[in-house]
C-alpha cells in the first residue's frame, strides 16, 4: 500500500486509462476534453483538474458511485489516489466508510442553479460544463504573456461569456494557473456603462489606493498613459499581498513580472449605452486607446505590457469594431469563440451543480432538458440555450421532491422552451393591481431601444426608478425586490439591471409593453439615456440638447404625461437635464436677440452716419460706407445658420449702405441657400408677380418702379433691375409674359406699358442698354461701381 500512497493523482489517472486500454487521444475524444489537457495531468504539469473536467475523464473511464465520487474529490486534491483504487478493489478504506471526501465541506446551501444570472467567481463550485473551455482561455492567455493586445472573446447572447470570465476563468487565475507567483496579480471584472473612462479609472484607483478624480482626469487627458497609471496600480497590489515573512525576495527571480488581468465584460455596451453624441464617442474612442496601451505600451522595469485585457462582446457587434484601429487588430488576431456546449457538457451543466447540492437527478429529466434543447436547431445544441436551461432546473427545483429532481417537475415548470416566460409572469401575476403598474414602469425604464429598434438592457439607480409619490415608490421597492428573488432583476452596488438579454425576448408582456408606440420608446430611451452621460461627466453643459431637438423633446414628454402607465415618469436626473437644457437654450436666446437689436441699431446708425458722411465729403463717406458694408455683410453671413430672415436684412441693408463685393457676395450666397420657406426677398411692396409658361423665370414688379427676374430653382437674380417706371406715381402696377415666353409686358400706374425682350434680358448688360442706351461713364458707375467697363451696346 505504501507506492499506492505516494501515488499522484496523474499517475493514477494513466494507471486507469492503461487499464483499459485507452491512448491519451483516446481517451480525450471520449471525455471531449483535449488530448493536452489529459497529457498535463498525467505529467503532472496540472497536479489538479475541475470538477466538471473530472466529470467527464471519469464518465469515459465508466466510474460511477463511490468511485466516481473519489475520483473527482482526488481530481480536486480532497482524496488520495490510493482511496480511490481501494474502492475501485472493494478495500476498505477510512475515507469511504467516513462519508463525503475530506475537504468537500457541506452541501451547496439553496438553489445551485442560478437562472439568468450569470456565475460570479463565488459560484465556482456549480458552475459546470465549462471547464476544458475555461482551461483553453487560460493557454490562450499564456500565450498573450510573450505579445501584445487586447483578447476578445466572442460569442452569441446567452452562450455563457460573462460566467466563463466570472465563474471559470477568475478562479484558476487566483489558483497561479498564468505562472509561478500569478495567484498575487491584481484582477479586475468591469463593464463599461455609461461612462467607460470613468469606470476604468475607478477601479484602477481601487487597486492602486489613488484618488479616482486624478487618474480619470489623467486618463482624459492622455489615454496613451495608461500604461504607467497600470504599471503603479499592479505594483501597489503586489506589494500588498506580498507577505515579508515568506521571504519572498529570495524567489522573486523565479517568479512571473506581475501583469493586471482586467476583464471588460458586456464590451458591447460601449456601443449601445455610451451615447452617440460627440461627447460619447471621445469617450469611446480615449477608453479603447487606454485598453490598447495597457496591453500594448511596456512599461516598469521588465519592459512589457503591464496588463493583459480580455473583452467578452456579442457577436452580432463584431462588425462595429472594425471601425477602431487597436480592435480591427484584436480581431485580426483571432477571436476565443464561446461557441454551443456538447452533451456531454450539458449533462455535467444539470448534474453537477445538482450533485454539489445534495440532489439527485432523475435521468429521464436530462434526456428532457437535452431532447427540448435540440428542439428546432435540426438536431444541434443552440450556442443561447445556457440562461434558458438553467432558469428551467432552477424552476425545476422549486418544485423538487424532497431530494430528487424529478421529469414532472420539470414539466409542470414549463421546461426549457417556456420556463423564463411562465416565471416571469408567474412573479408578475401574483403582484396586486397597483404594483402590476409598478412593474410595467420598472422593467420599461430597465429597457432602452437603439435606433435600430433593438431592445437592450439598461442599468439605473434605485433613486431613479423611485417616483416622488410615497405609495408608488413603495410599490416599486416591492416590486424590485420580489422580481431580484426571482433572479430577474440582479442588484448591484451601482444599479438595478435586468438579469439576462435573453428575458426581452422571452417573457411576451415585457415584449408587449416594448412594442407599443416604439417611436416615442425611442426617443423616451434615448433621453434617459443621454441624462444619465449628461450627469457622470458632471452635467457639462456641452451635453445638453440645443433648442431643435429640445422642442421635439417636450413635445414628446407632454405624451409620456398623458400615458403615465405606459411611460414612467423622467426620473430626477433627466427632469434636472431637461430643466438646464431649457436654462441654457434661453440663455442662448437671450444672448442672440441682444446681439439682433445691437447688429439692427448698428445698422441704423450706419446708415445715419453715411447720410450725414455724404453731405460732408464723398470720398471719406465712400470709404466709411464700404467698411460698413463690408462689417454689414460680414454679420449676415454670421447670422445665416442662426436667423436667416435677419441675416437677408443684414445683407440688404449692407447693399444699401454700399454696393460692395461682400454685400453682392453675402446676397448671393443667401439667395443660393435652400431655405425652408422659400423667400425671395424682393423690394417692397411688391404689385404684381407672373411665372414665365416654362416655370424656369419669375417676375415681380415693385411699388418703386423696378421689375427683377428670378430663377426659382435656385433662388437668384437673372440679369438687373428693370426700371419700368420711375416709381414717383405709383409704381408698376402688374406683370405678364407672353404665351410662348419670348416678351414681357409691365404696366405702370399711369397708364403706360412696355415690353422687355427676353433675349435681351439674358444679358444683364443689354438690358442696361435697352433701358438707358450706351452708358457713360458716369452712368456706369452709378450702375456698377468699381467695375471695369465692358465693351456694350456696341461701344467701348
Amino acid at each position: 500500500m505504501t507506492g499506492q500512497a505516494a501515488l499522484s493523482f496523474g499517475g493514477m489517472l494513466r494507471q486507469l486509462r492503461t487499464e483499459a486500454r485507452l491512448t491519451q487521444e483516446e481517451l480525450a475524444e471520449a471525455a471531449k476534453v483535449s488530448p493536452r489537457s489529459v497529457s498535463d495531468l498525467e505529467r503532472g504539469i496540472n497536479r489538479t483538474a475541475r470538477k466538471d473536467t473530472a466529470e467527464l475523464l471519469a464518465n469515459a473511464l465508466g466510474l460511477d458511485g463511490t468511485v466516481r465520487e473519489l475520483f473527482v474529490a482526488a481530481a480536486r486534491g480532497r482524496a488520495s489516489a490510493a482511496e480511490v483504487l481501494a474502492a475501485m478493489r472493494g478495500e476498505a478504506s477510512t475515507a469511504v466508510s467516513a462519508g463525503p471526501a475530506p475537504g468537500r465541506g457541506a452541501v451547496w446551501a439553496g438553489c445551485p442553479f442560478l437562472g439568468l444570472v450569470p456565475f460570479e467567481e463565488r459560484d465556482e463550485r456549480v458552475y459546470y460544463g465549462r471547464g476544458e473551455l475555461a482551461a483553453q482561455l487560460v493557454r490562450r492567455l499564456v500565450r498573450q504573456l510573450d505579445g501584445t493586445g487586447i483578447v476578445l472573446v466572442a460569442g452569441e447572447s446567452g452562450a455563457g461569456k460573462s460566467s466563463l470570465l466570472r465563474a471559470g476563468l477568475m478562479p484558476l487565475l487566483a489558483a497561479g494557473a498564468l505562472g509561478p507567483g500569478s495567484g498575487r496579480w491584481p484582477r479586475q471584472v468591469i463593464q463599461p456603462a455609461g461612462s467607460p473612462l470613468r469606470e476604468l479609472a475607478m477601479q484602477l484607483a481601487d487597486i492602486a489606493g489613488a484618488d479616482p478624480v486624478s487618474v480619470y482626469q489623467s486618463l482624459s487627458a492622455a489615454p496613451g498613459e495608461a500604461p504607467m497609471l497600470v504599471e503603479h496600480a499592479v505594483r501597489a497590489a503586489v506589494g500588498r499581498a506580498a507577505n515579508p515573512g515568506q521571504g519572498a525576495s529570495a524567489d522573486a527571480a523565479a517568479l512571473a513580472p506581475p501583469r493586471l488581468v482586467l476583464v471588460v465584460d458586456q464590451f458591447e455596451e460601449l456601443f449601445t449605452t455610451g451615447g452617440d453624441g460627440k461627447a460619447g464617442r471621445v469617450e469611446r474612442e480615449a477608453f479603447i486607446a487606454a485598453l490598447h496601451a495597457a496591453a500594448t505600451v511596456p512599461a516598469g522595469p521588465h519592459k512589457r505590457a503591464p496588463a493583459l485585457v480580455v473583452a467578452a462582446v456579442r457577436a452580432d457587434f463584431l462588425g462595429q469594431l472594425i471601425a477602431y484601429p487597436p480592435l480591427k487588430t484584436a480581431l485580426d488576431a483571432g477571436l476565443f469563440t464561446v461557441g454551443p456546449m456538447s452533451e456531454a457538457e450539458l449533462r455535467l451543466a444539470v448534474t453537477g451543480p445538482a450533485a454539489e447540492a445534495g440532489l439527485t437527478v432523475e435521468p429521464a429529466l436530462v434526456e428532457a432538458v437535452l431532447a427540448d434543447l435540440r428542439e428546432g436547431t435540426e438536431g444541434g445544441l443552440g450556442s443561447g440555450v445556457l440562461p434558458l436551461m438553467s432558469q428551467a432546473m432552477a424552476a425545476t427545483w422549486e418544485r423538487r421532491e424532497r431530494s430528487v429532481l424529478t421529469l414532472r417537475a420539470y414539466r409542470h415548470a414549463g421546461g426549457v422552451a417556456d420556463a423564463v416566460n411562465r416565471g416571469a409572469q408567474a412573479a408578475y401575476d401574483a403582484l396586486t393591481s397597483r404594483r402590476q403598474d409598478a412593474a410595467r414602469l420598472v422593467f420599461t425604464q430597465l429597457t432602452a431601444i437603439t435606433p435600430d429598434r433593438q431592445f437592450v438592457r439598461r442599468r439605473c439607480s434605485r433613486t431613479d426608478l423611485r417616483s416622488p409619490e410615497a405609495e408608488t415608490a413603495a410599490d416599486i421597492d416591492a416590486v424590485i425586490d420580489i422580481f431580484s428573488a426571482h433572479r430577474l432583476l440582479v442588484l448591484g452596488k451601482d444599479g438595478i439591471e435586468i438579469s439576462h438579454d435573453v428575458l426581452l425576448q422571452a417573457w411576451k408582456q415585457l415584449r408587449d409593453w416594448l412594442e407599443d408606440d416604439q417611436l416615442h420608446r425611442v426617443l423616451y430611451s434615448q433621453v434617459a439615456t443621454d441624462a444619465q452621460i449628461w450627469d457622470i461627466n458632471r452635467r457639462d453643459s456641452s451635453y445638453l440638447y440645443q433648442p431643435g431637438r429640445l422642442a421635439t423633446v417636450d413635445a414628446a414628454a407632454l405624451r409620456w404625461q398623458d400615458a403615465s402607465t405606459r411611460y414612467p415618469p423622467l426620473s430626477a436626473t433627466t427632469e434636472a437635464f431637461l430643466h438646464a437644457a431649457h436654462n441654457a437654450a434661453t440663455r442662448s436666446t437671450r444672448r442672440r436677440r441682444a446681439g439682433i437689436a445691437g447688429l439692427l441699431a448698428l445698422t441704423v446708425i450706419a446708415i445715419s452716419a453715411a447720410g450725414i458722411a455724404a453731405r460732408a465729403a464723398a470720398s471719406a463717406s465712400r470709404q466709411h460706407a464700404i467698411a460698413v458694408s463690408r462689417q454689414l455683410a460680414g454679420e449676415s453671413l454670421a447670422f445665416a445658420s442662426i436667423d436667416f430672415v435677419t441675416a437677408g436684412q443684414l445683407a440688404v441693408a449692407a447693399w444699401r449702405v454700399s454696393p460692395t463685393d461682400q454685400a453682392r457676395s453675402a446676397m448671393t450666397a443667401l439667395l443660393a441657400d435652400p431655405h425652408p420657406d422659400d423667400v425671395l426677398p424682393g423690394d417692397p411692396p411688391v404689385t404684381g408677380v407672373a411665372f414665365s409658361p416654362d416655370g424656369k423665370l419669375v417676375a415681380a414688379g415693385a411699388g418703386h418702379g423696378t421689375v427683377r427676374l428670378w430663377d426659382p430653382a435656385i433662388d437668384q437674380v437673372v440679369g438687373v433691375p428693370l426700371r419700368a417706371d420711375t416709381g414717383l406715381t405709383g409704381g408698376v402696377n402688374g406683370v405678364a409674359f407672353s404665351p410662348d415666353g419670348k416678351a414681357l409686358a409691365t404696366a405702370d400706374s399711369d397708364g403706360t406699358v412696355r415690353t422687355w425682350q427676353m433675349s435681351l434680358l439674358a444679358d444683364p448688360y443689354a438690358a442696361l442698354c435697352a433701358d438707358v442706351g450706351p452708358p457713360t461713364k458716369t452712368i456706369w458707375m452709378q450702375y456698377a461701381p468699381g467695375e471695369p467697363q465692358p465693351s456694350v451696346c456696341g461701344e467701348a
